[in-house]
Order: C-alpha cells, then structure tokens, then sequence
C-alpha cells in the first residue's frame, strides 16, 4: 500500500513540476496516471507471490534442519562391493569404551575387552547394567561416546557397509518382517547388492534404459531390483538346490523345520504349475485310504465320495461337496446364496431345511438360553455362538407358526444357517435320517451341475481322483473328514500322513511348499517364538564371521533356549566346516555357563571377564545373578 501511494505521490509532482517546466507534454502526463490506475493489481500479484517465495523458503529449511541428520554416514561406508569381501582379519579390540545417552546417563564406562576371532562369548548383568548396549556397539547399532572399538584393526565406524553387512550377524528381541515368503525372509541377508543382471529383450533393454535414466535425473537408485540379488557363492554352494540344503540345516538347528513342513502341509499348490508332485499326492491318497483298516482309522475317518453322504461333515458340505473360491459360496454363506437357495427349491430341500433349521433354534434356545455367554456348555455348539441367542429367540418368536413363504427374507436366512451347520454324529438332535442324507447327494449333484454351468465355477469339487487346487496339501491327501469324537483323532491323522509322505519320499516337496509361505505382513502369521526362530536361522545362513545376539530367543522356555544355543555353538566350533564367533547377551543367564568366556556388567562397568567356571567359584555378583546362591 505504501509503495502504491508513494507511486501515485511521485507521478503527481514530478510529473507536474516537469509538465510546469515544459519539458513534458500535459497529454503525456495524463497518459501515465491513466495506465497507474491499472498498476496495483499486478504489483500486489507481485508482492503476494514474492510472500509466498519467502514463507515457502522459510518452511524448507525447517524441514531440511528436522531431518537432516548429523551422524549420517559418508556416502563411501555405503558403496557397492567391487568384488569378493573376504572374512575378517581379527577379532574385536575394546579400549576405555564409553556409552552416553541424550540424557547425560553413563551406559557403558571404561570397559575394555579383546575378542578373538572363532571366541563365543556370554555378554551378561541386570537390567540397564550395559551388556546389552555393549552388543549394540559392537552391532554399530548406537555409536560410542568415546574410548576404541576396533574391528580386524579397524575402527568400526570406520568401516564400510559392505564388510559390516556380511561379516557380522546381529539379531536382537524384535521380530519385524515385511510381507513376503519363509523364502525371502530367510535369503534377504544374501541380498547385498545385484548379481546377475536380468536377461532382457531388445525392447525391454531400451524400455530399461529409459527408466534408469528417469531415476538417475530423480535421485534413485539405479540398482536393477529384478535382478537376481542372491549371493550364492558367499555360502559356497553353487545353485538354488544346495541354497535348499543350507537353509535346511539352519532351520533344523533352531528347530524350525518341522514348523515350515506343517506350513508346507496347510499349503495349496497349482496342479497346472506342479503336475508331478499333484499326482503324486494323489497317489499317496489312494494309498493313505487303503491303509485305513490297518491303522485303526476307519472307524473315525470317512472319506469323501461323491455318491455318499458324508456322516462327518456338516449338511452345508456335503451339499456344496467342494472349496469354495468365493466367499459367498463358504458353507457359512450358502443361506443367503440364491444359486444355491433356488437349487435347494428346485430338489424340494428349502422348506426340509427351514424345518429342520426351526428345530435346531428351537432346541438350542430350550437348552441353553438361560446360560451365560461364557458357560462352558457353548463350546460344544459348531452352529451357533452364544451372543447370537438372543437374536434366534426373537426371530422364533416373530415366526411361531408361519408358513416358510410368510417368513421375512433375513429370518429365513437367519434360520437356514443352522441345518447347512448341523453334524448329526457331532450334535446328534436326530433329525437327518438315511432318506433325508439321499436327498442332501442329489441336490449335491444338481448344484454341482449347475455352478459348472457358469463362465467361472466358484467351487472346486472334490473328485477322488482329482488333484483340488483350492484344499491345502494335508486336505487333498486326506479327502474327507475326521470325527470330533475321537480324542486326538486329528493329530493321529496328520501323523499318519506326514509319516506316508515321509515314505513316499515327498518330504522335500512339502518343505519346498513351505518355504513359500506368506508370513504376512510384519510376520504376523507367525507365532512370535517362530518369528524369534526365524530371525536366528537366517543370521546363521548368512556365514557371517560374528553372531552378535541381544536378548533373543526370548519367548522359549529355558529347555528350547538351551537346545538352541547348543546347536548354534556346535555350529561355530566348525561342525559344518564355517567357524565363527558368538557373542551372545541372553535374557536368561544361567545359560552363561555353556560359553567361553563371560563379560559380567554392573552399573555400566565391566567388572568380570573370565570363563564361567572360575566366575562361579570367585565371583558373588556372577553366582547372585546365575541363581546360584
């Protein structure tokens, strides 16, 4: 505002002191007041937008100021390998080490310590008394304040991404996984950097090009992320078959193999994709339903057949006789699915069904609607929940007498759940009869015939001879169903399987299914001790020269734990031909006593270093800690 006015101030005088002198024609001085009347807009378009350069370059730089970091590392720590890294040289050199959090508190004081290459070592103390900080610096986790840590003769600080990365293992508490295949969880340690480049058209090399050089001009890697990034020749085997073996050992030594066979066993598996394997787990049905005399089986397990009405399984399965691929077409949804409502209309089952389904609520409302949500008594209903009591009493009370055609479409819906989830040999309320069973087989063969009518079935139906691509590997041998009122029946069934396919010599294929199982995102279709198991196994995979471990394995009762540790220091005294080092901070210290050497830590100071023998005879803090007084 004030420069406008100082304008208009300034056009006025000048302009009438010069017109005044006659050195400026009075029509030009009338022509630039007019064209002034039209300068304000374009000047504070120009202020506004010279206000919104600054306020924008203001915002930038505390931005850049928040975020920028002041211990990042050098670019060159973080530089591609140009060839082979070699093991370590040497051990780890601590001298007059000291660790200080942001809040001035001492961690670590003066500690100083040597641990050679192939050395295992027991990092233990008390809550906050600095053994677990000791394995984040020597894991570069947290940087000292001051004091030496050197690695091979080299500061660690010092040292390169590269070397860090394959030389040393560090595994701690967390057990945070991205989403992605056993797999890939375990092989990401061998993906340092790519190792042979993708093969690629003429076409795709061009397209190729073009994209790295979009990523280049935008400040992105320009690492090929299709590549083939698994370092096989790192842990000396020379293709994917003996990666397989390796893995395999280090999933035995933490006790997880067993685990991904019964991951393998819940797997599904495209016959199109593994015709081979399909087949011979057809075999292993065949034969599997063969030997159920011998083993005792057949009293409790009944196979599926498409002529026959299956005891075992719910009305809602036997009709459907399939896995559903749709969600509307799960045994739970069919009451609300008009294909299969007008199909059950068609054989004259509807109205049978809602009977029956009035008597199922009718009985159960009887026998346990005054009993709380937590009574133990609803644990044995597989067809309905306790918190859906009160709603199948209202909708009796709203039917009593109708006819089913005067029924409301949601209590008809409501009702019908009930029959397509009744087991007559589980809950045994006498209302299938053998000519009711018939009838189930026959709308079974008309609904068959009818979803296989349209563009994309929705079910695959079972088919003794078929391989089922929808049924997990252990359903598809099994085929059929195993009575509920046989104690440990099922597990007694997965034994007997695992041990034929054991025979069969398709224990391998069934690993290989587990292996590629989604974990899910951050694992979480893990348990946590097989996530803690997991993060163990492919630090070992890795070969590195160190294991630094910080309070792992810490959901594993002390006997697992052990087990563990065992086989992990077995493997570092070179019982595969790979020595390493181990320099392991339990959350359980007695098992202390199965290493080297221990480092004792109390109040931040190292006040121990000796082998756990001598500690357990000279040291009170060592004994206290341990249980041993």
């Amino acid at each position: 505002n004030l420069l406008i006015q100082f304008l208009a101030f300034l056009f006025y005088a000048a302009g009438g002191y010069l017109a005044i002198r006659g050195t400026l024609d009075i029509g030009q001085l009338v022509a630039v007041i007019a064209a002034y009347k039209d300068l304000p807009d374009p000047i504070r378009g120009l202020i506004d937008y010279d206000q919104q350069r600054l306020t924008v370059d203001v915002r930038y730089a505390q931005i850049v100021e928040q975020f920028a970091a002041d211990d990042i590392q050098p670019p060159e720590l973080q530089e591609l390998a140009k060839g082979p890294v070699p093991p370590l040289a040497g051990g780890f050199e601590i001298s007059n080490l000291q660790v200080i959090d942001e809040t001035g508190s001492k961690l670590i004081e003066k500690a100083s310590t040597v641990i050679e290459l192939g050395e295992r070592i027991a990092v233990i103390g008390a809550v906050n008394s600095g053994a677990t900080q000791l394995t984040e610096v020597m894991a570069r986790i947290i940087k000292p304040t001051s004091g030496k840590v050197d690695l091979a003769g080299n500061p660690i600080t010092e040292l390169p991404e590269h070397v860090t990365g394959r030389r040393l293992a560090y595994i701690d508490g967390s057990t945070y996984f991205p989403q992605s295949r056993i797999f890939d969880a375990l092989t990401y340690v061998l993906k340092n950097q790519p190792i042979h480049e993708r093969e690629r058209t003429a076409e795709d090399k061009a397209e190729y090009e073009l994209f790295l050089l979009e990523s280049r001009r935008a400040g992105n890697t320009d690492l090929d992320y299709s590549a083939d990034w698994i370092d096989l020749e790192r842990i000396g085997v020379k293709d994917m078959e003996g990666l397989e073996n390796e893995i395999r050992k280090v999933l035995v030594d933490v006790d997880l193999e067993n685990d991904i066979r019964s991951l393998g066993l819940r797997g599904t598996l495209d016959p199109e994709k593994y015709p081979e394997l399909c087949q011979a787990l057809i075999e292993a049905r065949h034969t599997f339903r063969d030997r159920l005399p011998d083993l005792g089986f057949d009293a409790f397990v009944e196979p599926f057949d498409p002529q026959v009405y299956n005891n075992q399984a719910t009305v809602g399965e036997n009709l459907l006789f399939g896995t559903s691929r749709l969600p509307a077409y799960d045994p739970a949804n069919l009451s609300s699915n008009r294909i299969v409502r007008s199909v059950l209309a068609e054989a004259g089952l509807e109205k049978e069904l809602f009977d029956m389904g009035k008597e199922v609520a009718s009985t159960t409302v009887e026998l346990f609607g005054d009993l709380s949500a937590d009574n133990a008594f609803f644990d044995q209903l597989n067809y309905m929940d306790a918190e859906e009591l009160p709603a199948y009493r209202a909708a009796m009370n709203r039917i009593g007498t109708m006819a089913m055609e005067q029924v409301a479409e949601a209590d008809l819906q409501l009702i019908l759940k009930l029959p397509f989830a009744y087991t007559e040999t589980r809950n045994r309320l006498g209302l299938l009869d053998d000519h009711m069973k018939e009838r189930i087989v026959n709308a079974r063969h008309l609904l068959r015939e009818t979803l296989e009518g349209l563009t994309n079935p929705p079910v695959n139906f079972y088919d003794p001879d078929k391989y089922n691509p929808a049924a997990s590997v252990i359903d598809n041998v099994l085929l059929g169903r195993v009575s509920a009122s046989v104690a440990e029946g099922p597990e007694k069934v997965n034994d007997a399987i695992r041990a034929l396919l054991d025979e069969m010599e398709l224990t391998d294929d069934i690993f290989r299914i587990g292996l590629e199982f989604n974990i899910g995102s951050g694992g979480k279709r893990l348990s946590e001790t097989q996530r803690q198991k997991l993060h163990l196994a492919r630090a070992l995979l890795k070969k590195p020269d160190f294991i630094i471990v910080n309070q792992a394995l810490n959901s594993l009762d002390t006997k697992a734990q052990r087990a563990i540790i065992e086989t992990v220091i077995a493997r570092a005294k070179g019982r595969d031909g790979d020595r390493f080092g181990i320099v392991w901070s339990p959350m359980n210290h007695a098992v202390a006593e199965m290493f080297d050497r221990i480092l004792l830590f109390k109040n931040g100071v190292l006040i121990e270093d000796a082998p756990p023998q001598k500690l357990a005879e000279t040291s009170p803090d060592y004994r206290e800690l341990v249980g041993l007084l």
